[in-house]
């Protein structure tokens, strides 16, 4: 199984930086990005997310990057956590940035279905990097203010292959974080 290490959690409101967060007490080293490059600074020198997480400290390990080929280089996997409505624009820069290439493994812990299409976001994903990226989402009930601060909770992971989603379930999985 793979160790992962280096991945971007695209989207630094509360939800990804939460899961942040916890990538980043799982020994991970995650690269929060974000299209609001002041959102970023403002984090980057506060070292937390004041406007939708104030008082929780962000760890020296998470790296708030702005520019999306950054956040991507050198990553072992792509976490998407933006709001359905951007989330093809997310994964058209993604498909523009890797020209090509295969796609990191992408893991989705984006809500609802594409509101212009009604499609499901496995659908969006696969239309847009290739049906054959690895592919997983991360739900559950959930809020991220509990996560960020380590109180227990509980989500699950899904994907077509038990192997990627296993291996998904460990880079999140902690004593209070149960996946």
């Amino acid at each position: 199984m793979p160790q992962y290490h280096k991945i971007a959690v695209l989207g630094a409101g509360s939800w990804g930086t939460a899961l942040a967060l916890q990538l980043a007490r799982n020994s991970q080293y995650p690269i929060l990005w974000d299209r609001n490059a002041e959102i970023l600074r403002q984090m980057s020198r506060q070292r937390q997310n004041v406007r939708y997480l104030p008082g929780i400290d962000l760890p020296e390990t998470i790296n708030c990057v702005h520019e999306l080929f950054e956040a991507l280089s050198g990553v072992d996997a792509i976490t998407v956590v933006v709001p359905s409505e951007g989330f093809r624009d997310v994964l058209q820069q993604i498909a523009g940035i890797l020209n090509g290439d295969p796609s990191p493994p992408i893991v989705w812990a984006t809500k609802g279905l594409e509101s212009k299409t009604a499609k499901f976001l496995h659908q969006v994903i696969e239309e847009e990097l290739g049906a054959q990226t690895k592919k997983a989402i991360l739900s559950g009930p959930s809020f991220a203010k509990e996560v960020a601060l380590g109180l227990p909770t509980a989500v699950t992971v899904a994907a077509e292959n038990l192997e990627f989603a296993s291996q998904v379930a460990s880079l999140f999985h902690g004593e209070r974080f149960r996946v």
